[in-house]
């Protein structure tokens, strides 16, 4: 990713709004409020309404959450489709309903227990992250936001009801051990995955816990990347009364994704492409591919598709 300018400080909302209204917002979101919460801190922060998320973290987890801001809102799709990556913490001696630290034990062991068993089991536990890397068909936790019949899955379980998930194709394209540690409480094992979309870490745990045949729960979760996206440009929300405001830089779309095909036009194309005529343009070399068209300032014109031959447009940047 290029480097811009994340945040400024100001002294409060109404001294500053973003110069640009479409585009990425990059949050670092803390473990705590949920991703909704973000998003009106986002729209609290940047005086925007039109803001949306591209992919939840629970409330327990933390890290990068890539928002589509103003007319950029067309592109949640093709983020969620992104690749994730994350930094997960497996803490043994306790098997939760919901696969994390605040569901219900279903199965707990002494430290003593813990000990005892990383002393006996610790290489074929780094056997089976090490060789999780590959396709799995994966069943989500029940505890989830999907939804089966038009109602959440967590919210029937919760109720009482007998949810049945379909396993879902997923792939792990990276799955390592990054440490064991010890302590009071027996140990916890730092793991790294870079995952396709739609994999539940929990899941993860989950089977991990099954297939060795000792309880386990993911007791800390952060995503640090979402496909070319990273933490280091995120911003992190501040609202402490009396403390200077950070007002988050929304990211204009020619930055955010300079790898994808971008086509300046001149003053009369991009009057016609405004009046709904199409206009013709170098094309990008991947059928489905995603392309910018941009106006002579470099400010985007339109969000375009390569179809076959041709193209179509998914949105186009009338100036009002």
């Amino acid at each position: 990713m290029p480097s811009w300018t994340k945040s400024k400080r100001v002294n409060s909302i109404e001294e500053a709004r973003p110069a640009v209204t479409d585009g990425i917002l990059l949050v670092d979101k803390p473990a705590g409020p949920g991703s909704a919460e973000m998003v009106s801190r986002a729209r609290r922060a940047t005086g925007i309404r039109r803001i949306g998320h591209t992919g939840t973290l629970d409330r327990f987890a933390s890290g990068l959450l890539v928002l589509v801001v103003g007319r950029a809102t067309v592109l949640a799709d093709t983020i969620l489709r992104y690749d994730k990556v994350y930094d997960a913490v497996f803490r043994a001696g306790r098997f939760t309903d919901t696969h994390d630290p605040h569901g219900e034990a279903l199965e707990e062991r002494s430290a003593q227990d813990c000990l005892e068993f990383l002393q006996r089991q610790e290489a074929r536990m780094r056997d089976w992250v090490e060789g999780y890397a590959g396709p799995h068909s994966q069943i989500p936790p029940d505890y989830s936001a999907l939804k089966k019949d038009g109602k959440r899955v967590s919210d029937r379980v919760r109720r009482g009801e007998v949810v049945e998930l379909a396993p879902r194709p997923v792939r792990i394209y990276e799955s390592e051990v990054r440490s064991i540690e010890t302590d009071e409480e027996g140990f916890r094992i730092q793991c790294r995955f870079r995952v396709s979309s739609g994999t539940y870490i929990r899941s993860i745990v989950r089977d991990f816990s099954r297939d060795l045949g000792f309880p386990f729960f993911l007791e800390g979760l952060r995503r640090t990347a979402v496909g070319p996206f990273s933490l280091e440009e995120a911003w992190q929300p501040e609202f402490e009364a009396g403390q200077p405001l950070e007002i988050p830089r929304i990211v204009p779309l020619d930055q955010a994704f300079p790898e994808w095909h971008q086509v300046r036009v001149d003053v009369n194309r991009a009057a016609q492409l405004e009046q709904g005529r199409k206009i013709p343009v170098p094309l990008p070399a991947e059928d489905g591919e995603n392309f910018l068209i941009l106006r002579p300032d470099g400010r985007t014109l339109a969000i375009a598709r390569r179809d076959g031959a041709a193209y179509s447009l998914r949105k186009v940047f009338v100036d009002s």
